[in-house]
């Protein structure tokens, strides 16, 4: 894990993945890691290295989120047709 040199990490991930969409609705093949790898500088000094219990933790909560979106995803397309 590491911090981005910015202290706006949110808006700026928002705004690099809009730009990302954008290109995609013109048709242009940009992949994502191309707009990253040209925006993004990261803070050397906000580096962490995982510690096993809190990856074990993390691993089963990702295996949880995973399954409520999937058990969801039927509903995202009646949410969207309720416009």
């Amino acid at each position: 894990m590491i911090g981005l040199s910015t202290a706006e990490g949110a808006a700026y991930g928002a705004a690099i993945q809009a730009k990302w969409a954008y290109a995609l609705n013109r048709g242009e093949r940009v992949k994502l890691p191309q707009l990253t790898d040209a925006y993004i500088k990261t803070d050397p000094a906000t580096r962490a290295l995982p510690r096993k219990v809190e990856s074990k933790k993390y691993r089963a909560l990702q295996h949880l989120h995973q399954g409520v979106s999937r058990a969801l995803a039927p509903q995202f397309s009646v949410h969207a047709g309720l416009k």
